[in-house]
């Protein structure tokens, strides 16, 4: 049915402006959910074909029932040169290093604004495949930039130069992402490829200001009327 129906539910999705997604989500017992709906404990192996930083920061509480764009956000390929998006709600400040919501201590002993890594993989062996992206969390974030600085310093490779595993941190009751056991990847150059494809695909998609800025909390500047 699925099959049958899939050029009339992408027309849907086009007419609304609503993109597709290609994401694989973690559950709370540690479980890959893959775009297909497809669960698995896991290790999964993928080829890393991309990655972005981002932060987002909300004013609220995070309410799941009720999905909200976040009031602050940046992106981009370095965290220490990061500024907030001119499309945010509510920016805190000129800068996220000097932002005093991205600072330990702002919220309980983390930070209110949240830190993440969002990459691009394809399944190991499938250079074809269509994109899928994988949030890091903050907690897991250190040991993804480990991992991929040590592939360029210690192999002198780029990630789509190695299949990489993907499992759950087993000491963390949570689900903490874990990248290791790199093999060699024969079919680099396909997989390679695809890089140019993931700056679109890794990009924010939250809805753009509605009304000219008029002043905020927190000392911002605010860019529309509030869509909580």
């Amino acid at each position: 049915v699925q099959n049958e129906y899939k050029d009339i539910v992408d027309g849907i999705q086009a007419k609304v402006g609503a993109p597709s997604s290609n994401s694989i989500r973690l559950t709370q017992n540690k479980k890959f959910v893959l775009p297909d709906g497809v669960e698995s404990d896991g290790p999964i192996d993928v080829v890393i074909i991309g990655f972005t930083s981002r932060n987002v920061y909300y004013a609220s509480q995070y309410n799941p029932s009720a999905i909200t764009p976040p009031d602050c956000y940046a992106e981009g390929d370095n965290p220490s040169l990061m500024k907030p998006s001119e499309n945010a709600d509510i920016i805190q400040a000129e800068d996220c290093n000097q932002c005093p919501m991205n600072q330990f201590g702002s919220n309980g002993n983390g930070k209110a604004c949240k830190n993440e890594r969002i990459i691009a993989v394809l399944p190991a062996g499938e250079p074809t495949a269509e994109i899928m992206t994988l949030k890091v969390s903050p907690s897991a974030i250190r040991g993804f930039d480990t991992y991929v600085q040590g592939l360029a310093t210690k192999y002198k490779v780029p990630s789509f130069a190695v299949v990489t595993q993907v499992s759950f941190d087993p000491s963390e009751a949570y689900p903490k992402l874990i990248f290791g056991n790199p093999t060699p990847n024969i079919e680099f150059r396909e997989f390679g490829a695809r890089v140019d494809e993931t700056p679109l695909i890794l990009a924010a998609n939250f809805p753009p200001p509605s009304d000219a800025a008029i002043p905020g909390p927190q000392g911002g500047a605010k860019r529309g009327k509030g869509r909580r």
